[in-house]
């Protein structure tokens, strides 16, 4: 699971069990700004804390999840690529035979 770590305008800092966007999309309107009500989050430890969102400063995924997410989407691409090359060549070859015939 993806986690950021978010800061205030107090100096305190808060793990919670979100990936940044969709953190920020929780903090945001419909109109994408952020949103001047309270709203209620889980940290990781699994205590429930409201946040004002617009006393947040800044909010910091680590490089590691990042590249391990990174990672990821470049496999799934791969895999993707391979997928399509493997069903062309099974094509071609299915068409060679036919012709073989």
């Amino acid at each position: 699971m993806e986690t950021c770590e978010v800061f205030f305008s107090n100096g305190y800092s808060l793990n919670v069990d979100l990936s940044q966007s969709a953190f920020i999309e929780v903090m945001s309107t419909e109109d994408g700004l952020l949103d001047n009500r309270l709203i209620l989050l889980e940290t990781i430890e699994g205590e429930s804390i409201y946040v004002n969102p617009l006393q947040i400063v800044s909010v910091r995924t680590s490089f590691s999840e990042m590249a391990e997410n990174n990672r990821n989407v470049w496999k799934e691409s791969e895999n993707k690529k391979k997928e399509s090359h493997n069903l062309e060549a099974v094509k071609s070859l299915s068409e060679n035979i036919k012709n073989m015939e």
